[in-house]
């Protein structure tokens, strides 16, 4: 739970440190799971009502996964060759199930479908801006390189991930 009261911090970009978050096995497989389970609650909600189940779209989510994974290590090492990449899955984990429901559930707003470009700018300027805050909330002290390349990793996923 108080990695989630933090996760809400960063939510509204309040900057946390590194202490404020529990960083262990269990943690970061409890805050996975809940984020699965608010994944598919949402798939689910917005599926057709008969919609069938498909296994395919399970690749696709491991694949997302993966990618998160691969990122994190990768600015975790740039940070530095001793920075916890555990800390950085865990502080992401945590406020990943909150940008996860108000971006799905704003996408079904009509004003905002309407604009698509612009949202899209929008939600990548503020995913920037939470990227710093949780790569603080992570390492504390954030290094140039690190802060550049988690930035770069946002900025180029709206055009790799589609």
């Amino acid at each position: 739970m108080r990695n989630l009261s933090g996760g809400l911090a960063l939510l509204v970009l309040r900057r946390r440190w590194p202490p404020r978050f529990v960083v262990g096995f269990d943690q970061l497989a409890a805050l996975l799971a809940l984020n699965l389970a608010v994944w598919m609650l949402l798939d689910r909600l917005h599926a057709e009502r008969r919609a069938e189940f498909v296994a395919d779209g399970l690749f696709g989510w491991a694949c997302y996964l993966l990618l998160a994974l691969l990122a994190c290590a990768l600015t975790a090492r740039v940070q530095s060759r001793d920075a916890p990449t555990r800390a950085l899955v865990v502080t992401a984990l945590a406020v990943s199930p909150l940008v996860l429901t108000l971006f799905w559930l704003a996408g079904d707003l009509a004003w905002l479908a309407n604009r698509p470009v612009l949202i899209t700018a929008l939600a990548v300027l503020y995913l920037a801006a939470l990227t710093l805050r949780i790569l603080g909330a992570a390492f504390g002290p954030v290094r140039l390189a690190p802060a550049l390349l988690a930035v770069a990793l946002v900025l180029i996923s709206p055009w790799a991930l589609n």
